[in-house]
């Protein structure tokens, strides 16, 4: 599948999420002890199709959704771990409403240039108290990065990757 990768072979990373092999896969990059990692899910658009039963299916791919996958990805990261069983449901609603809140605000979201492959994407990126968030439109592909502190700056590739073969610890 088609990933946003660092530039830099040297620039350590992992696979650490993702549907399925072609369409979707998340990768964290990992800058060292002092600097928070950055995660960035790399989506394919699918388009809308008919499923084995005449059902229609789709994944949201526009700028609002994006960006509230983004959001949500990094306020679920940072609830608390062992909470009770109805603060975490309560935390995690609030995550939910909060990213669609965030990602709905469009005027609060910067726009810098995301170079790839000689031509300059739009990134969009939005700082909150927990971290930084950014999503762009590719064409083929949407991402969503956010960090607990700084976002990874580049320089990025799209890459095929197979997500099996680039789990942490291989």
């Amino acid at each position: 599948m088609q990933t946003l990768l660092p530039a830099d072979d040297a620039q350590p990373w992992a696979v650490t999420g993702g549907v399925g092999p072609d369409e979707d896969v998340t990768i964290a990059i990992d800058r060292g002890p002092d600097i928070a990692r950055c995660s960035v899910r790399t989506l394919t658009r699918p388009r809308i199709r008919l499923g084995p039963r005449g059902s229609v299916h789709g994944v949201a791919t526009d700028a609002v959704a994006i960006a509230a996958l983004a959001a949500g990805c990094l306020l679920l990261d940072v609830v608390p771990a062992g909470l009770p069983h109805d603060e975490l449901v309560a935390a995690m609603k609030d995550a939910d409403a909060r990213s669609l809140a965030l990602a709905r605000d469009r005027a609060a979201w910067s726009v810098t240039a995301l170079p790839l492959d000689g031509i300059d994407y739009a990134l969009f990126t939005r700082s909150i108290p927990e971290g930084t968030l950014a999503h762009a439109d590719l064409g083929r592909t949407t991402i969503a990065m956010w960090s607990r502190g700084p976002l990874f700056d580049g320089p990025f590739r799209l890459a095929d990757i197979d997500p099996s073969e680039h789990l942490p610890g291989r």
